[in-house]
């Protein structure tokens, strides 16, 4: 039985529980340092993440996805997901919809803070409790704003080399 939970100063946290907080396990122990590097990891890692609950609350944002769009992660929790997107292309999900679905990829455009619009790369997935009832959903974000605009520097490329080409044919 856990009678208190360690913090990160490696303190224990006792829950009052008869005033025996104890020895933390070493297996709680490992649970809680897989837990730590889990947050660490998704905190550092370069693509945004949101986890939202069934009503579309933000639960939880990465500092990736927070300066995507502009703000401090902190600004984000407890909003709407459709803060992220603009106006014309908000669409809720309802819970009848997320129990039909599991996982889902788009592009699409998002919102940031100040209003402008950039293209991103969605992969979002219903996240399920023990009766397979969705209870939230997590995703991934990417702004490809760069990559279009080297796919569209290759299309102009190519159509120029076409043209010379033809052109140099022509002179045949």
């Amino acid at each position: 039985m856990i009678l208190g939970v360690w913090n990160r100063q490696d303190r224990c946290i006792d829950f009052g529980l008869g005033g025996i907080a104890g020895k933390m396990t070493e297996e709680f122990q490992q649970l809680v340092e897989r837990l730590l590097q889990l947050e660490k990891a998704v905190e550092t890692m370069q693509l945004g993440l949101t986890i939202s609950d069934v009503n579309r609350i933000i639960r939880y944002v990465n500092p990736a996805e927070a300066r995507m769009h502009g703000y401090q992660p902190e600004e984000l929790i407890g909003q709407s997901v459709q803060i992220l997107a603009p106006p014309g292309l908000r669409r809720p999900m309802s819970v009848k919809k997320m129990r039909a679905i599991s996982s889902w990829k788009r592009q699409s455009q998002n919102a940031r803070k100040d209003g402008t619009l950039f293209p991103v790369e969605l992969l979002s997935d219903v996240v399920r409790n023990s009766e397979g009832e969705p209870i939230a959903v997590v995703t991934i974000s990417q702004d490809i704003s760069e990559r279009l605009q080297l796919e569209q520097e290759l299309r102009e490329s190519e159509e120029r080399y076409a043209l010379a080409i033809a052109g140099a044919a022509d002179g045949i």
